[in-house]
């Protein structure tokens, strides 16, 4: 089968995509289709204004979710509808129209509720005005919104974290009550894109199988040349800062560590509200040794990888992590991982990375000590990212593409 291959080099669609999809939907090949995507946090305006001079979007280090589905949206001929917390663009003229949906309060938990009233609400008011043939609904969606947007249209969900923290199923009273609300709400989706295999594991169970999940793999837009590496000395976080991110276990690991290796150091990149508390235990060990970077652009991600020999996710089982997307941009400079075991990358990251169990200390110190004292384990980790690097060059594995199959799914079989 021939493919169509998007002008940002992103997606692979078969020839006569928006066909098949209408096909499928019980539409002519020139009726309009149209779909409606209710996004997360990002600024998918920002994302769009790149993307209308075909550039991807310079602020985050991989493809964005939003241009993948402007070029989706674009190669089927579709119009797209992107229910948003950001302000619309004063110039859309594409087949595109942005909705701005109202703000969450964060101020207690009655609060929250009934600002997610609000903007399901407002979602579903506009939907019933674009009336989609199709919904693209991002995690931020609350599963009690899912019922009501299936009743518009066929309902897929953009899976990037996971429900409960991998390998941790819930339990207890509050933890069964959860899950059997989830599997209520989970019969109502159609089929779902899942940003690593734990997601689709999740859906799978919470659905009996029905919707198995669409992995897709991220895409990193740039190749870069891999300095050689023989020694694990320079050690890098990134991500938010947060105690549920690890940071403090890192460090405690790093201090226990860097007296009997002088060449150690360790750098943190990102920012969280455990800025302060870093920056004291930081002061209080009183080593040069460890630097904070703050939070970087994504020029600056890269330029930080560039400078490592081993990245660092010590996520803690508190934190429901959906992938940890850095892995695998650090794989693309050819610097291998050391992952806690919720971290769900570790399936994809398996041939260069080294997983340790999450919360343990004494295990994450064990771990780096083995690739700071053990050269050739740490050299043939180094060897074997460039098995990943096939993932995240290979366009099919994009959100974007395994979306349209998603699509596909959600409609049935021809």
């Amino acid at each position: 089968m021939s493919e169509s291959k998007s002008r940002i080099d992103c997606l692979r669609l078969p020839d006569e995509a928006g066909v098949m999809l209408r096909s499928r939907l019980g539409l002519m090949p020139t009726d309009e289709l149209r779909i409606s995507y209710i996004t997360g946090p990002g600024d998918v305006v920002g994302t769009y204004e790149q993307w209308k001079n075909g550039q991807t979007d310079a602020r985050v280090p991989i493809f964005a979710y939003s241009t993948m589905f402007y070029e989706l949206a674009s190669l089927l001929d579709g119009h797209g509808q992107l229910l948003c917390e950001v302000e619309p663009p004063s110039d859309c003229t594409d087949p595109f129209q942005f909705v701005r949906l109202p703000s969450l309060s964060y101020r207690g938990r009655i609060g929250y509720r009934l600002g997610q009233s609000r903007r399901i609400r407002a979602t579903l008011a506009a939907m019933d005005a674009f009336r989609p043939h199709l919904i693209v609904a991002s995690s931020h969606v609350p599963a009690t919104a899912w019922p009501a947007l299936s009743r518009r249209a066929p309902v897929i969900l953009s899976i990037h974290n996971t429900f409960w923290p991998m390998g941790r199923p819930l339990v207890g009273i509050q933890g069964n009550l959860k899950y059997r609300l989830l599997r209520r709400q989970a019969t109502y989706p159609s089929s779902a894109v899942c940003i690593s295999n734990e997601c689709a594991r999740q859906v799978s169970g919470l659905t009996d199988g029905r919707v198995a999940g669409r992995l897709v793999c991220p895409q990193i837009p740039s190749t870069y040349l891999e300095t050689p590496r023989q020694r694990a000395r320079r050690l890098l976080f990134i991500g938010r800062v947060e105690e549920n991110k690890g940071v403090f276990l890192l460090l405690e690991a790093f201090a226990s560590l860097m007296r009997d290796h002088p060449d150690l150091s360790l750098s943190f990149a990102g920012a969280g509200s455990a800025d302060f508390a870093l920056r004291e235990r930081v002061e209080a060990l009183g080593s040069s040794r460890v630097k904070l970077l703050g939070r970087l652009s994504a020029q600056g991600i890269h330029q930080a990888i560039s400078e490592a020999d081993l990245l660092v996710c010590p996520t803690m089982t508190s934190f429901n992590e959906g992938l940890a997307v850095v892995g695998f941009e650090a794989a693309s400079h050819g610097v291998p991982s050391v992952l806690s075991s919720v971290v769900p990358a570790k399936d994809l990251l398996a041939p260069c990375a080294l997983v340790f169990p999450a919360n343990d200390g004494a295990a994450l110190r064990a771990c780096l000590s083995e690739l700071i004292e053990k050269d050739a384990t740490y050299a043939e980790l180094v060897r074997r990212t460039a098995d990943v690097c096939d993932l995240i060059y290979d366009r099919s594995r994009s959100w974007g593409s395994q979306l349209y199959l998603a699509m596909l799914d959600a409609v049935g079989a021809a």
